[in-house]
């Protein structure tokens, strides 16, 4: 490989020809790309870029660095490595950065050491998802420490049946109704011991049986909660791969967002659709073999099986179903993402959750348990409680991905432009939120490019932006209020000048703030405040002007103060006193609109005074106190020309609010 030279001059960034390594173990070469940048000397900054569809995990990746002191000579060689890194597929995905424990440790050592070259880059990457079946419709993620969690099967999209198809059950399964269902996988079985114990292991996890009055079981005499019986101990023997018992939704739930940050994939609980149009494999009878029970399909009460009315069967006992699933008839009860309905009428007909018009309070589980009779293990039939309920046959299975999947976990995103760079997430009530538009991944210098401008704009400095989504327009009055009528928040005055698809005022940092975590719950996508580098970066769109359209302010792009010259009204498009609505002015180069004027816009950064770094991070609600200052950019209605330049900042402490304050939001 060759080596990377960095002059002084030139030293503000390396970039690293592409690097493909053969990795011993691994049948298919991945195709990762590691591009190492340097910035300022001071560490490594790795880039990762996967081109395939699967997401990688990397034990290690490694560089040799030289090293100069102060004087310019030879000061050290030393391996920067990076360790354990997960990298989800697409492109430009994961930054890294190494070194900095060595640079500490050379300090101690040498006057104010900095790498200048790097050489013989190694890594050893390998997909996170291992198939382990030659279809490649069985496969296990890898976990951060390189294990694997369980055995996933991918089932394909498909239409079914949902419901009493044979007649005979009760009215909680009718009426029968047509569900399409999209492709997504599904646990091969249902959550075993050994799986929950290492999540157990790895968090400290308490289920709410330990923490509270025990499991609920037959205690000989009656049904009740037994305090000394949990997950962990039975009256009778459960091994490591037997299914996890005693567990309650909420314990599920808390298993699965473990295992979701622990893969970097999407984990849930499946819906009550999907969980049947699997259970069901292609079958309408009342089992997925047919409507007898036969003798050792299941274990159930009166299965025919060694297990039957005494405990859980080892996962995998019986013959799977005609989708490679087992277990869906009987052993544990299972969890569903579903609150309870009383029947199916206005069911959904795909295979989203289903919460409208439901108890809340109650969730489903289906597929019967080792105690159960034959009637109860029909594929249609329906049981539920409350989140916190657990008991010696209740259990759970994972799903991963799917679109029709839990609208908080997996919302449906509606595109409004037939390139897809526009589109709106939809809320839990159907509606739509903000329109937001992609912003492709780049490079440019931010701060005071042409000069004249402030101190706090310098320096000037090259900044590398990942792919992000901002919206395209200030979040508007009619958005805000309704969030403020969901959540029983107060609405912001409007001054009389309108609501509407105005701009909203008299907001703080912590009211915007609190209206995308309110965003995110709803559409299940991460939303927030833009960070300084995401705002300058989409307010510039690519040009080095002051302002998108040029170097010289015009009322004919935006809304902002009065020009002594023009009486009570500017000239040219900007005719409105105080704020204009949203989208008035034409669109910059990138299909933003209003980045210049109208309102100022919340930040997520800390403001600084100079440029080190803050402006790239985004600071979160939590970690926010009164004392700290945020940054808004972009000029308002009432504001000089100055403060519309792309490069201006502005600041105040987060519970500030004005007539000339609002925001927009970004979306990863």
């Amino acid at each position: 490989m060759k080596t990377h030279n960095i002059n002084k001059i030139a030293r503000l960034w390396l970039l690293l020809a592409t690097l493909i390594t053969p990795i011993t173990g691994i049948a298919e070469q991945p195709d990762i790309t590691v591009d190492a940048v340097i910035p300022q000397g001071r560490f490594v900054m790795f880039y990762l870029r996967n081109f395939e569809d699967r997401a990688f995990f990397c034990s290690y990746i490694r560089v040799q660095a030289t090293v100069k002191d102060s004087e310019g000579n030879v000061a050290a060689r030393r391996s920067i490595i990076a360790r354990d890194v997960s990298l989800p597929a697409g492109s430009l995905k994961k930054q890294v950065e190494a070194g900095k424990d060595v640079i500490k440790e050379l300090e101690n050592e040498f006057d104010e050491p900095r790498i200048v070259d790097i050489s013989d880059p190694k890594y050893r990457c390998e997909p996170k998802t291992t198939s382990v079946t030659i279809d490649q419709k069985v496969f296990r993620d890898h976990l951060k420490n390189g294990s694997l969690g369980p055995e996933m099967v991918w089932i394909s999209a498909g239409r079914f049946r949902m419901g009493d198809i044979q007649g005979g059950g009760d009215e909680r399964e009718q009426p029968v109704h047509w569900v399409s269902v999209d492709k997504f996988a599904m646990g091969r079985y249902e959550v075993t011991v050994g799986e929950f114990r290492r999540f157990v292991k790895a968090t400290g996890y308490k289920t709410e049986a330990e923490k509270g009055r025990g499991c609920f079981m037959y205690d000989g005499n009656a049904w009740n909660y037994q305090k000394d019986v949990n997950w962990r101990n039975f009256y009778f023997s459960q091994k490591e791969n037997q299914p996890v018992i005693c567990v309650s939704w909420n314990d599920a739930v808390a298993y699965i967002e473990w295992l979701s940050q622990q893969t970097g994939q999407q984990y849930r609980l499946p819906t009550e659709a999907e969980w049947e149009y699997a259970a069901r494999a292609g079958t309408e009878t009342k089992y997925w073999w047919g409507n007898d029970t036969g003798r050792n399909r299941a274990n159930c009460a009166d299965c025919g099986s060694q297990w039957d009315n005494k405990q859980t069967a080892p996962v995998g006992s019986f013959q799977p179903n005609p989708f490679g699933l087992y277990d869906t008839v009987g052993n544990v009860w299972e969890w569903v993402a579903d609150s309870v309905h009383p029947n199916y009428i206005n069911a959904p007909n795909d295979a989203r959750i289903w919460m409208e018009g439901a108890d809340n309070n109650f969730r489903w589980f289906r597929g019967g348990s080792w105690n159960d009779d034959s009637n109860n293990i029909r594929v249609a039939f329906r049981a539920g409680d409350h989140p916190g309920y657990n008991s010696i046959f209740n259990g759970f299975r994972v799903v991963r991905g799917s679109v029709t999947a839990d609208k908080k976990a997996q919302p449906k995103t509606v595109y409004v432009t037939t390139d897809k760079k526009i589109f709106r997430d939809r809320l839990n009530n159907e509606n739509l939120g903000p329109e937001m538009l992609w912003i492709s991944a780049g490079r440019f210098r931010m701060g005071d490019i042409q000069g004249g401008g402030r101190d706090d704009e310098q320096p000037v400095h090259w900044v590398l932006v990942d792919k992000f989504a901002m919206g395209r327009y200030e979040v508007t009055f009619a958005e805000y209020d309704k969030f403020a009528e969901a959540t029983g928040r107060k609405k912001p005055d409007d001054k009389g000048w309108g609501r509407g698809n105005r701009p909203v005022i008299n907001v703080s940092w912590y009211d915007a703030t609190a209206y995308t975590e309110w965003l995110s719950q709803q559409t299940g996508q991460q939303y927030r405040l833009p960070t300084e580098v995401e705002w300058e970066y989409a307010a510039r769109a690519g040009t080095e002007t002051k302002y998108w359209w040029g170097n010289t302010a015009s009322h004919e792009y935006a809304n902002y103060g009065k020009d002594k010259c023009c009486g009570v009204l500017a000239k040219g498009k900007d005719r409105w006193e105080y704020t204009s609505p949203v989208g008035s002015f034409e669109a910059n180069p990138f299909g933003l609109y209003d980045t210049a004027g109208n309102v100022w816009e919340w930040t997520c950064s800390e403001y600084e005074n100079k440029y080190k770094g803050k402006e790239k991070r985004c600071l979160g609600k939590k970690h926010a106190i009164h004392s700290f200052i945020l940054s808004f950019r972009g000029g308002a209605w009432g504001y000089v020309a100055k403060g519309m330049r792309s490069a201006y900042r502005n600041r105040f402490k987060p519970v500030y609010f004005s007539d000339s304050v609002g925001f927009r939001v970004a979306r990863l």
